[in-house]
């Protein structure tokens, strides 16, 4: 993923970007790089030159791609790479790291320089715009990272590159970019009316829906006692039913049994999965008003559903979606002028790959 891809998800709310702070980056409760960077693993990247690009005559080096790599997920699948893919990888790190250098450019350009004194500005002012509950959770997560205190971790970030130039970024979107973006009602409609078969709703059962669960059967009984256990909750579902049918209330006998308040009426669609996928199936079998037989899943546990309707498949109304349309379009809007800008800047650039 481009690095300003990974700025914009980053930066879409920035009260985030000091909560997180505390963890990117590498950075671990002793404020030590995070151990991800095995010393080996340098070995693997000997093909690499020691200049392995250039931006009008400043070099990115082997050194600093190595740093680079300190910042991969966890779940990176680098060691599974034969040689010839670590060279397909390492261009494309090449092209981000380039990609970073030349919207570094375009930032300090602007007049927005990275430092520390502007990260500090920067955690003051969302510190001061916290909630209780975010101070809370900030400070829990600082005092989780051996952090004392806020000048402590003020000073650990502020003294992070990347942090400052993020910091720097994000004031540059909201100044340059942000103020250029205009999404229209109209457009967000618009987009809606062209793309609707992407806000179907499916056909949906609703019903009212008892469990009676199967006490949890330790492995050190005898069949005998297995056994019990089953015809107990057995009789007991059964007995349920026979009271549906001879006229008692299903909401109430919902209510006497084990299912939780909030899954006495459900809605299901066909594609779920697991147990309600299961009695999703047995519920499009039956016609509305109808009680089903009792309907035992693999966790042991018994059902018996009433369908209330068959609602039909539809569309999410454009109301329910239009402020999440119009947020999406404008993050759209923003990532490719922000794209554009280091297109057009790198054109006008002396670029020179090594690998």
């Amino acid at each position: 993923m481009k690095y300003w891809k990974i700025a914009m998800k980053a930066f879409s709310n920035t009260v985030i970007v000091f909560l997180l702070a505390l963890s990117w980056f590498g950075f671990s409760a002793n404020g030590n790089a995070a151990a991800g960077d095995k010393p080996e693993a340098a070995a693997r990247w000997e093909f690499l030159p020691d200049v392995v690009a250039e931006i009008n005559g400043e070099k990115i080096t082997k050194a600093k791609f190595l740093e680079e790599l300190k910042n991969l997920p966890p779940s990176s699948q680098l060691p599974l790479l034969d040689k010839e893919r670590l060279k397909i990888f390492a261009r494309g790190l090449v092209d981000e790291m380039i990609d970073r250098n030349v919207l570094r450019m375009i930032v300090v350009e602007s007049g927005i320089k990275p430092s520390p004194e502007l990260v500090k500005s920067e955690f003051d002012r969302l510190y001061r715009a916290f909630t209780p509950r975010q101070r809370q959770e900030f400070h829990q997560r600082m005092k989780e990272l051996g952090r004392k205190s806020i000048a402590q971790h003020k000073k650990i970030i502020s003294e992070s590159p990347k942090i400052q130039f993020d910091v720097a970024y994000n004031l540059w979107v909201d100044t340059h970019i942000v103020p250029q973006i205009e999404v229209s009602d109209d457009k967000v409609e618009s987009f809606y009316r062209e793309n609707q078969r992407r806000f179907r709703t499916p056909e949906r059962a609703k019903i009212m829906h008892i469990t009676i669960k199967c006490p949890t059967i330790s492995k050190s009984l005898g069949m005998r006692q297995i056994n019990r256990i089953r015809r107990k909750v057995n009789n007991r579902a059964e007995t349920m039913l026979s009271r549906i049918k001879q006229g008692e209330s299903f909401k109430k006998l919902a209510k006497e049994s084990d299912t939780p308040s909030d899954q006495v009426t459900v809605e299901l669609s066909g594609r779920g999965q697991g147990d309600m996928q299961i009695i999703a199936n047995h519920a499009f079998r039956l016609r509305p008003g109808e009680v089903s037989n009792v309907i035992e899943t693999p966790d042991g546990n018994l059902h018996i559903i009433k369908l209330l309707a068959i609602k039909q498949p539809g569309f999410i109304p454009f109301s329910q979606l239009k402020a999440a349309l119009k947020r999406q379009m404008r993050e759209n809007e923003i990532e490719n002028t922000v794209r554009k800008r280091i297109q057009e800047r790198k054109a006008k650039l002396k670029i020179k790959y090594n690998i």
